[in-house]
């Protein structure tokens, strides 16, 4: 559950029972801040679905006006129906829930003799009461989508962020406000497609016909004109339908309902984003599949101070070595595949002040381990993925280790009249956040 803070003080339904039946379908309702709760502090955005008949996991999003609020999928319906609900804490876009704007959802679906099953859902907003400073914080900052599909005419808007095998997806930005002193990327994505089970793909060589390829491999990275910005791990996402349904039923996987974003500090280059010109913020996933598909939105988040100095870039480095691909065996026995990778980046900016220059540095270190058996109609993937964030203001600094590993068991069988599966699936996703202020160790 989300950690509330404050008391109950509003809740605005947004869009009730949406009958959510064709691909292209978007489905969008008034929202209209709460008149009774202007000192709110804290807002939760609801899912709630509901689904019977035979039906896919479809996977979907919200967004507030052009701005991404929550990526997500759906659970797999049994014919008698289930429902489901899913909180996700939309305070840090809080600069924009002061005004009204469009909420619209679209998770595309198909409804046919076949599948059956209609998506029903409703989209509301939950304030929390917690004094007038809250409001005061709202003005100090700002929130922009960097993919505006309300600009182009006849685009869905989850279709609008598509990027397949070595292409980037390119934003163009401008007009920001000119008074920024830290910015944040936060990147929703998830894969689809030959991506959906990327870490079990096989290097392109390897794999047989009708398969995946492109290895096991994956980094997403985000670019600010030209300069790589920074890396994350993509976290192994487990739709509803995926491996095996049933051991969806009734708890579903990690993060499937609320897919977590990612997010990038990119505070060094503040002052180069407030100097009033046109930026290319610019999103990809390395070793992306020609055959798959990842959906990658990024929303940015200012906040805004006074008129003084802002950061500049000074320092940047890139430690990128080849990605190792090990095998023994053949597709036609057992086959088996290690790969490993690593990755360091880090970007350092300065800026002059009246004790002397201030220095604010993002360093990321990154290690991936994967191993992938096949063996007829068996396969294991087996790995790690580690990530070390540091950001680092003069003499404070936040560290924050992600680790994400994970064992997937996978084999089937039939024959003209049963078909037998056994899965088993045992992971991960720990999210430790340290920090010293004045170089002394605190509890985060």
């Amino acid at each position: 559950p989300i950690p509330l803070r404050g008391s109950f003080c509003a809740e605005v339904p947004v869009i009730t029972n949406a009958n959510l039946t064709q691909y292209y379908q978007v489905a969008t309702g008034l929202y209209t801040p709460p008149p009774a709760c202007a000192q709110w502090g804290q807002a939760i955005l609801e899912l709630s679905g509901s689904v019977k008949g035979v039906q896919f996991d479809r996977f979907g999003a919200v967004w507030l006006g052009p701005v991404e609020v929550l990526r997500t999928t759906t659970p797999e319906p049994t014919a008698e129906g289930i429902h489901w609900k899913v909180d996700r804490d939309i305070t840090s876009i809080g600069a924009l829930l002061d005004h009204p704007a469009n909420i619209s959802v679209q998770i595309p679906n198909v409804v046919d003799p076949t599948y059956t099953g209609a998506l029903m859902v409703n989209i509301s907003l939950r304030f929390y009461h917690t004094g007038p400073a809250a409001v005061e914080d709202r003005g100090r900052r700002a929130v922009r989508a960097l993919t505006d599909f309300t600009r182009v005419p006849g685009v869905t808007p989850i279709f609008a962020t598509n990027v397949t095998g070595n292409a980037t997806q390119v934003n163009l930005v401008s007009g920001l406000p000119p008074s920024i002193t830290a910015a944040r990327l936060e990147v929703f994505a998830s894969g689809h497609g030959c991506e959906e089970f990327w870490y079990s793909n096989l290097p392109t060589s390897l794999t047989p016909a009708g398969g995946c390829g492109s290895g096991a491999y994956r980094e997403i990275e985000v670019w600010v004109d030209g300069v790589l910005a920074g890396v994350q791990y993509p976290f192994p996402v487990i739709y509803t339908g995926g491996v095996n349904p049933f051991l969806w039923r009734p708890l579903t996987g990690i993060g499937s309902f609320a897919v977590p974003p990612y997010n990038f500090d990119l505070t060094p280059f503040a002052g180069l984003l407030a100097d009033g010109q046109e930026h290319n913020i610019s999103i990809g996933v390395r070793h992306d599949n020609e055959q798959g598909v990842w959906y990658v939105d990024g929303v940015l988040h200012l906040e805004l101070g006074g008129s003084g100095a802002a950061w500049q870039v000074a320092r940047h480095s890139d430690v990128q070595p080849p990605v190792t691909v090990k095998t023994t065996g053949n597709i036609n026995a057992t086959l088996n595949v290690t790969t490993t990778g690593k990755r360091e980046v880090k970007v350092t900016a300065t800026r002059p002040g009246a004790n002397g220059p201030s220095t604010f540095s993002v360093s990321q270190q990154l290690q991936a381990y994967n191993f992938n058996t096949v063996e007829g109609n068996l396969q294991v993937s087996v790995g790690y993925m580690k990530s070390v964030t540091t950001t680092t203001r003069d003499k404070d600094s936040t560290r924050v280790v992600a680790y994400y590993p994970y064992y997937v068991y996978d084999f089937y069988a039939e024959d003209n009249k049963t078909m037998e599966i056994e899965a088993v699936v045992n992971y991960t996703r720990s999210v430790v956040i340290h920090g010293e202020v004045g170089g002394r160790a605190q509890d985060l």
